[in-house]
């Protein structure tokens, strides 16, 4: 992340980059929802933290890869709702 610029990412395909992006977006937007919730903050252990990375680590966070699955059911909705993008 960058000081005042937001996220930075690179991956291997378009589809990569852009299902990171999202999750991380996700994940900031459900950290600011908790912050003016009030609830109390309960951090992660170092080995949750550390099981979730090696069973990431090979580039898929889920297990799959997003050129596979996510991708082609984002293009599918696209597709849908306006398809115009492919002019």
């Amino acid at each position: 992340m960058l000081r005042n610029h937001g996220l930075f990412i690179i991956g291997r395909t378009i589809a990569e980059t852009f299902v990171v992006t999202y999750r991380m977006e996700r994940a900031c937007a459900m950290q600011l929802a908790l912050q003016q919730s009030g609830a109390e903050f309960n951090p992660l252990s170092d080995a949750v933290v550390s099981a979730g990375y090696a069973k990431s680590s090979g580039g898929a966070a889920r297990g799959h890869d997003p050129n596979k699955f996510d991708w082609p059911a984002l293009l599918r909705k696209l597709d849908r709702l306006d398809p115009s993008y492919k002019e």
